[in-house]
């Protein structure tokens, strides 16, 4: 007979192997992590080459060209995501398009000259290059007005036609002259105070009656199309000068334009000084990971949530008598439990009184060295008050009978 072989028991392959696991464990943790920073961050991270009137916008009509003409020059100008509300070293330069509300421009209070550069041309997207535009139209008068309407409700904005190369004067005296302005834009009103103005003696730059605000109304003596021409540069470089009064930085802000720093509770987590914080619980949290990968000990059974016999009697009972505070009042019935079993197992005499068989015990606890005496520890026992105390003597009165009976812990 040909002997049968017995069939081999193949161990089906494993999908993952323990160091791929662990792998993806640690890359969807790290994905996770970044992605919570990136969205607590995402306000601060995103381009300005959306085509707007602001320093992030390299259109026709931003002014990305400004910060970096002045960085050229070695003088300090930084983009900023929040107005600063103290100092007054440097220009805040505010941008603000035709939607921006006059309160927002109200409600700054930077401590320093501030330079409003008005908008003027409304424009659209160019679908053949990113981040370019087109001319639509121009800005009505009546809405960059209202613009300014928080500073001085009076204010009036005149624009010229056509093009032209305007002649400016600062107190009677000609400053560096422009390139070719389209349909130039000039601004005046109750409260504004010419600074500069062109040949027909209307205010392209204004200040404030009230404060340091100065306002350029022409944008195309700022903007990139205008710093195009060599000297529409340095006529821009004049009228910083004419606002300028120490030699702090210049300050561009977007925040107007949307691109504000945004405070959040997620974001709060990542900024000094809660950042230790957040470190501190990450550590933690994978302490316990690492913690709750192996099991410590043999795994518990399942219990019975009501459990049976003698054992879950005494326990239940143990819990009732605890929790009404009656812990105490057990000491001298355990004294004369132990006197009982103490009693019997050395054939005392059963006709006695309890009294008189605490001093027989007695007598036979000093002719074998024992080391207490029952009567003092029924006597303690009657008197104790708190479960530590309960404890201490129970355990003694248990030594001292497995000494009497000479039986083993």
């Amino acid at each position: 007979m040909t002997a049968v072989q017995p069939a081999l028991l193949v161990k089906p392959p494993s999908v993952f192997s323990p160091l791929t696991a662990v792998m993806l464990v640690l890359v969807a943790a790290f994905a996770l992590s970044a992605f919570v920073v990136l969205s607590a961050y995402a306000p601060d991270l995103r381009g300005g080459q959306n085509g707007g009137e602001h320093a992030m916008s390299r259109a026709g009509v931003g002014f990305s060209a400004m910060p970096e003409l002045l960085r050229l020059q070695g003088r300090e100008a930084v983009v900023i995501r929040r107005a600063p509300t103290q100092g007054s070293r440097g220009i805040l330069v505010l941008t603000p398009s035709q939607n921006t509300s006059p309160e927002a421009i109200r409600d700054l209070h930077f401590d320093g000259p501030i330079l409003i550069v008005l908008p003027k041309w409304e424009v659209g997207p160019l679908p053949s290059h990113q981040g370019w535009v087109q001319r639509a139209g121009d800005t009505p008068p009546e809405i960059i007005a209202q613009s300014l309407s928080g500073l001085d409700a009076t204010t009036q904005i005149a624009r010229r036609t056509g093009s032209s190369r305007p002649i400016l004067r600062q107190d009677g005296q000609s400053i560096p002259q422009p390139a070719t302005i389209n349909r130039l834009q000039t601004i005046s009103g109750e409260s504004w105070t010419p600074i500069v103005v062109d040949e027909t003696g209307a205010a392209v730059l204004a200040q404030s009656n009230k404060s340091l605000t100065y306002v350029l109304a022409d944008p195309d003596l700022m903007n990139n199309a205008g710093l195009r021409d060599l000297q529409t540069a340095r006529t821009a470089m004049r009228i910083l000068s004419v606002v300028q009064r120490d030699d702090g930085p210049v300050m561009f802000d977007v925040s107007l334009n949307g691109f504000g720093a945004s405070s959040s509770l997620l974001r709060l987590l990542f900024d000094p000084p809660f950042l230790a914080v957040t470190l501190c619980l990450t550590a933690a949290g994978i302490l316990m990971g690492i913690h709750a990968i192996s099991r410590f000990g043999p795994a518990r059974a399942p219990q019975r949530d009501i459990a049976f016999g003698g054992q879950a009697l005494a326990d239940n009972t143990a819990q009732l008598i605890r929790l009404a505070g009656r812990e105490a009042s057990m000491g001298p019935r355990y004294a004369a439990l132990v006197q009982s079993l103490t009693a019997k197992a050395l054939a005392a005499p059963k006709d006695l009184a309890p009294a008189a068989v605490t001093e027989v015990l007695d007598r036979m606890a000093s002719q074998r060295g024992a080391a207490d005496r029952l009567g003092a520890l029924t006597q303690i026992a009657g008197v104790v008050r708190r479960r530590d105390e309960l404890l201490t003597i129970a355990q003694r009165l248990h030594r001292w009978r497995l000494e009497m009976t000479r039986e083993h812990h």
